[in-house]
């Protein structure tokens, strides 16, 4: 074996966590730890010293008590201890993606508006460094000597992804979420899993997520349910409309009931009057007024476009309640968009509206 005197490590930026490869080391050489690194030292697995940037330290027991349990000697009698140095790179940074499918990785939300768990299909990137060294390297001692950001990924992927899983199962259940919030929310969704998956990197895997983000939000299920939403509405509005054509039917069936009915006739010129005849005309002239000119007075529907909201600083024209909770799922009415409708004395930002206020995420504490 050769006599190395220098320890250190000069791989490349891509390099997340380097192992000095030889575990025989001579008394007297020098564990240089550059200004971006963090070095560990590891006797029979076990990590006995965290060195940190910029330090150089001589390889000696009296520099490094610990070390007295690791030393032998050598044939040619040089005092030789065995242990082992791992080097962390804390400056670098990496772009991971990341995706998670509703029905293959089992994402359900409840949805407490609708019922039912909904399948959430999502995906993003997220951007990671080490945040504790000597956590993370003692997850890795005893297995590879060298790790770049692609090998660090393969060993925590299915970790890290199972996080997001549970973190968007809980929040939203924590928080009693629907998936339109979800959906419609992105940023407030989008800090809240940051933060709450460092939480768990950082304490586990001595990771920390510097940047997160969600790229896509999905889900098939709300999808249908809203194409089935949008269905029985066009239905409803076509059974009010049949409705009304068989009260104008109704109307003319009365006129010709009464044309028909020799009672009538009978009644008047028995000498009941010309008053209580000309009342009976009356009614049934008012009846025929409104069944062929249309002008009897419809009973009010039960979502009747009133809301306005502002668009670009100028009041839309009027929509229902139903229109306005799918412009808030398509993300085009916002939680500070005003709206009004007669009988409000101001115009109202849409998550202060009781009708709408459950649609919108509840704000970070």
């Amino acid at each position: 074996m050769s006599e190395v005197r220098v320890i250190q490590c000069n791989a490349g930026n891509a390099t997340l966590v380097w192992k000095y490869p030889f575990p025989k080391i001579i008394r007297g050489s020098v564990i240089t730890v550059h200004q971006n690194q963090v070095a560990c030292i590891y006797v029979n697995g076990v990590r006995m010293y965290t060195l940190e940037p910029g330090r150089n330290i001589v390889v000696d027991s009296a520099q490094l008590p610990y070390l007295n349990n690791a030393l032998c000697t050598a044939a040619g009698g040089q005092q030789i201890y065995s242990f082992e140095v791992w080097y962390a790179n804390m400056t670098c940074e990496h772009n991971i993606d990341w995706s998670i499918n509703g029905e293959s990785d089992g994402v359900y939300i409840v949805d407490s508006s609708i019922g039912a768990p909904l399948k959430l299909n999502a995906s993003g990137q997220y951007r990671f460094k080490i945040y504790n060294a000597g956590l993370l390297m003692d997850k890795l001692v005893g297995t590879q000597t060298q790790y770049v950001a692609t090998q660090v990924l393969k060993f925590l992927e299915s970790q890290i992804k199972c996080l997001i899983i549970d973190i968007i199962m809980n929040v939203s259940k924590e928080r009693q979420l629907t998936i339109q919030q979800i959906l419609t929310q992105r940023r407030e969704f989008n800090t809240i899993l940051q933060l709450a998956l460092n939480e768990e990197l950082k304490h586990i895997y001595g990771l920390e997520i510097t940047d997160f983000s969600i790229g896509q939000l999905s889900s098939s299920d709300y999808d249908a349910y809203l194409r089935h939403q949008r269905t029985g509405l066009g239905m409803r509005a076509e059974f009010a409309a049949q409705g009304e054509y068989y009260q104008k039917e109704r109307n003319y069936q009365v006129l010709n009931n009464a044309a028909l009915n020799p009672t009538v006739g009978t009644a008047v010129g028995a000498g009941i009057g010309i008053g209580v005849g000309n009342a009976i005309g009356q009614q049934i002239g008012a009846v025929a007024q409104d069944t062929v000119l249309g002008n009897s007075t419809p009973p009010p529907l039960e979502d009747a476009p009133t809301w306005h909201y502002a668009m670009n600083g100028r009041p839309s024209s009027p929509v229902s309640d139903s229109m306005v909770k799918d412009l808030i799922s398509q993300n085009v009415i916002l939680c500070d968009t005003k709206l009004w409708k007669p009988g409000l004395a101001s115009w109202m930002p849409a998550n202060q509206i009781p009708e709408f206020a459950n649609l919108f995420m509840p704000p970070l504490e």
